[in-house]
């Protein structure tokens, strides 16, 4: 049996408090990315629920692009994936999210699947995978909720939260120069029970839809980006 004193325990709570979970990517998460060494990802949300991190290349030319192929989304094989979240979920995040982009981008940017001027492509990859204990709730802040919540921690019987980062990369069709990239999370709170727990694909699906319309706004505002900068003389 697991001994636990109140001032530990307490100590735990407050380390709780202080780490709360965020829809923005931490650079811990940010495996790599393929933009130029010189420039860097900043934060762009979208929306409340839409947030993350992206880069947009000085390079992309307005209305070039008219085609977009989509491949499907790739799952990386990592130590970083939780064994609470099995393969078989992320498979199927990578089979729904590829299906939902090839059927529908927006009324302005075709699906293709053949390299060409003015086409571009998107690659998508899922880099990490993690379930951690949920965050302490309002109700637990008091003293006695606070130890109760991280006994439950210490114990493993706590709520878990999953963590899956997706990366987004928009390169040329014809010579994969990276003209894009966004790093978002899809974040289920408490969607576990306890650190025995396995994700089921039916938890996340919301969240699944919520960021296959966040894609699609990044690749809309990677073109938008590039309408708004000032045209250089020849």
């Amino acid at each position: 049996m697991k001994k636990i004193t109140i001032k530990a325990t307490m100590g735990m709570a407050l380390l709780l408090l202080t780490a709360c979970s965020s829809l923005v990517p931490t650079s811990k998460e940010i495996t790599n990315n393929d933009i130029p060494k010189n420039e860097t990802l900043k934060e762009v949300d979208f929306d409340s629920l839409e947030k993350g991190v992206q880069w947009v290349s000085d390079a992309v030319q307005p209305h070039y692009y008219t085609s977009l192929i989509v491949p499907k989304v790739e799952l990386e094989q990592n130590k970083t994936h939780s064994k609470q979240i099995p393969e078989t979920v992320l498979e199927k995040l990578s089979t729904v999210v590829t299906k939902q982009l090839r059927s529908n981008i927006s009324s302005d940017i075709k699906v293709v699947d053949k390299v060409g001027p003015h086409v571009a492509q998107i690659n998508l990859r899922i880099s990490r995978a993690t379930a951690n204990p949920e965050d302490l709730k309002l109700t637990e802040v008091i003293p006695i909720g606070a130890v109760i919540g991280a006994v439950k921690m210490a114990l493993g019987t706590r709520d878990q939260s999953v963590r899956i980062i997706i990366e987004a990369q928009i390169v040329d069709s014809i010579s994969n120069k990276p003209l894009a990239e966004r790093v978002s999370v899809i974040e289920a709170a408490g969607v576990l029970e306890n650190d025995k727990s396995s994700l089921r694909y039916e938890q996340i699906e919301k969240d699944v839809d919520n960021f296959v319309k966040e894609v699609r706004t990044f690749i809309q505002s990677a073109a938008y980006e590039a309408q708004q900068r000032p045209v250089k003389p020849s």
